[in-house]
């Protein structure tokens, strides 16, 4: 209670990727939000809008309607378009002497950085501070000068996944993501290609909404290849836990990645976690 008490009436302002639909898997943006007043904090966000004009427009209206009342500013950093999101929104907060920190999202970022380098100086120099949820990130900003980099993993509320004690592991695989092509999902199935020469028993179970078509290529590879595959297609967080006690192993196929939740919830629940 001593600390909430400490952080009522600290009005937190939170710009990032707000986006939730039947094409999308829940961001660690809703999370944090919700962690955030849990403890005390009054939380404004933006922005749930899909369209990319009108979304930046709404998040600078949100930020002009609120930057007098607020204390802290939090912007979510991505290495795809949104990045530029964050740049202009860290540009506003600095200019009116706002505290402004960016959250590092993906492990693209380091390769925006070394093609962005002036945007990134004028996201990063006027921070006051960098969160970053890995080590491998908060390594990557430091070696560009910033020493103000916070180490804090992606928030996961462990009261909600129930651990699994398996003692005996099975070539039975649950992979979960969005269909698309940066998580590389054909992938996973090439994998349980290979598995079924030497484990006929194995099977594939692959979660999550489909974004860029990848799901109907995974389909039709699948069929092709006479593989045994499910595509429950989008669960919520709570259905995908309950169906993982029939699977052993989580599988990751990205190529590139920093700390997904995913694979951290399969850990909560004693998936066995394997990265290809």
């Amino acid at each position: 209670m001593e600390r909430i008490t400490k952080v009522m009436g600290k009005t937190i302002l939170y710009i990032g990727n707000k986006l939730s639909s039947s094409k999308t898997n829940p961001t660690t943006h809703a999370t944090l939000e919700e962690g955030l007043k849990a403890e005390g904090y009054k939380v404004i966000s933006a922005s749930p809008v899909r369209n990319k004009i009108l979304r930046l427009s709404h998040m600078i209206l949100v930020f002009f309607k609120n930057f007098r009342r607020t204390d802290y500013v939090l912007i979510d950093v991505y290495s795809t378009q949104n990045y530029w999101y964050a740049v202009l929104l860290a540009r506003l907060s600095a200019a009116f002497s706002k505290k402004y920190i960016p959250i590092l999202h993906g492990g693209a970022l380091k390769d925006r950085f070394n093609r962005s380098p002036n945007s990134t100086k004028k996201l990063l120099k006027n921070a006051w501070y960098i969160i970053s949820p890995s080590h491998y990130l908060k390594e990557e900003v430091e070696s560009l000068g910033y020493l103000n980099v916070k180490y804090i993993p992606n928030p996961l509320f462990l009261q909600k996944y129930e651990f699994k004690e398996r003692n005996k592991f099975q070539p039975k695989l649950l992979w979960v993501r969005a269909f698309d092509r940066i998580y590389n999902p054909l992938l996973a199935l090439k994998v349980l290609k290979i598995l079924l020469e030497k484990y006929p028993g194995a099977e594939l179970c692959m979660l999550g909404p489909d974004k860029d078509g990848s799901l109907e290529i995974c389909r039709k590879f699948a069929k092709k290849n006479n593989l045994p595959v499910k595509f429950p297609g989008k669960l919520k967080k709570s259905e995908w836990a309950k169906l993982s006690v029939h699977y052993d192993i989580f599988l990751n196929s990205s190529e590139i990645d920093n700390t997904p939740v995913s694979v951290i919830e399969a850990m909560a629940l004693g998936l066995l976690y394997c990265f290809y």
